[in-house]
C-alpha cells in the first residue's frame, strides 16, 4: 500500500483485520485528537470480527509504503470454529 493511502474509514463495515508486515499506520477519530501509530508485528480492525454489526471505530491510513496481512470475518469464524472443535475433542479424550 503506498503512502497516504486509506486502510479504511471511520463508520465503515468491517469485514477483515489486519496485521501489519512492514511499514507503519495511523489510526485517528474525526471525533478525536488521540492518534496512535502502529508498525510491524501490529494487530488492529479486530473488534469488527468478534463482534456483529460494528462499524470501523476510527480511520485507518498509511503513513508509509506499508504491507499487511488480512483475515477476514469468514475465515476468522472458521479457525475460531476448529480450534472449538479440536479443545473439545481434547476435553473428551482426557475426561474418559
Amino acid at each position: 500500500m503506498k503512502k497516504y493511502s486509506v486502510v479504511f474509514n471511520e463508520g465503515g463495515p468491517g469485514i477483515c483485520k489486519f496485521l501489519i508486515k512492514s511499514g507503519k499506520i495511523i489510526l485517528y477519530s474525526k471525533n478525536s485528537k488521540n492518534k496512535i501509530t502502529l508498525g510491524p508485528g501490529k494487530i488492529f480492525g479486530e473488534l469488527t470480527l468478534v463482534k456483529n454489526n460494528v462499524k470501523r471505530a476510527y480511520d485507518a491510513k498509511a503513513t508509509n509504503d506499508s504491507s499487511f496481512y488480512s483475515l477476514e470475518k469468514f475465515f476468522f469464524h472458521e479457525i475460531e470454529l476448529n480450534f472449538i472443535h479440536k479443545i473439545l475433542l481434547n476435553l473428551n479424550y482426557s475426561i474418559f
